[in-house]
């Protein structure tokens, strides 16, 4: 029996990413072509004031949907200069990020990020079943962990982002999916909670799992039936 469900919840950046898009600040810098006629003109041609980027636009709404650990990265990367391509007006880019810094500051804190308080609260009804947490962004999956490790401390939760030993974090996430012998299992060290990433959505076994939250959706519906397939495969239980 397969349950699914969506869970919503408000997110504290939706004006902030409306304001930022409808500012045009995040336009690309795009210079004009050398024309051959430049040289005999008595003019210089001028800069175009930018290039919107739609799909662009689209990652950037992905990013501000994941976490505020997230949105803190881009920010920073806005504000100085540092994305993979060059803005037509930096400097009223860096001067908007700014003002809205103690937004991101308030949100990127445990007590005060609503979406990780929907999530701590499918943990806690989940009781002792497993759960895998599947996220797009590595700073995601750092401040998942991290904050659940502070706002629900009994709970074992790890993520594979960093991990020195990946075959042994999934062993003891998913012993019996993973064949370790009874005699070999450490019940102190076992992991309730897993939290990856889009390179654990396939060829990994964790069907010690009966949960999987889709903290961030995948670009596409393939990526989607592989998380899935991390948990949804025959078994020997009737």
């Amino acid at each position: 029996k397969i349950c699914l469900r969506t869970i919503r919840y408000e997110n504290p950046f939706d004006d902030f990413l409306a304001d930022l898009f409808e500012s045009k600040l995040l336009y690309k810098l795009v210079e004009r072509a050398d024309d051959p006629n430049q040289a005999v003109l008595p003019m210089v041609l001028p800069v175009i004031a930018g290039e919107r980027l739609a799909l662009q636009e689209a990652l950037f709404l992905h990013q501000f949907c994941s976490s505020p650990a997230e949105v803190q990265n881009v920010c920073s990367q806005l504000e100085r200069g540092s994305y993979n391509y060059a803005f037509a007006k930096q400097k009223e880019l860096t001067q908007f990020i700014r003002e809205h810094r103690p937004l991101v500051r308030k949100v990127n804190n445990p007590h005060h990020d609503p979406k990780l308080d929907c999530l701590m609260q499918i943990i806690k009804d989940a009781g002792t079943e497993k759960i895998v947490i599947f996220c797009e962004y590595l700073e995601t999956a750092r401040a998942l962990r991290d904050g659940l490790k502070q706002l629900i401390p009994n709970v074992k939760v790890e993520t594979t982002v960093d991990a020195q030993d990946l075959d042994d974090l999934l062993r003891r996430f998913a012993p019996i999916a993973n064949e370790v012998l009874p005699e070999e299992r450490q019940n102190k060290e076992e992991i309730q909670v897993l939290i990856a990433t889009r390179s654990m959505s396939e060829g990994f076994n964790m069907q010690d799992a009966s949960i999987l939250v889709n903290y961030d959706l995948p670009w596409t519906v393939l990526q989607l039936a592989q998380r899935m397939g991390r948990v949804l495969r025959p078994w020997g239980a009737p």
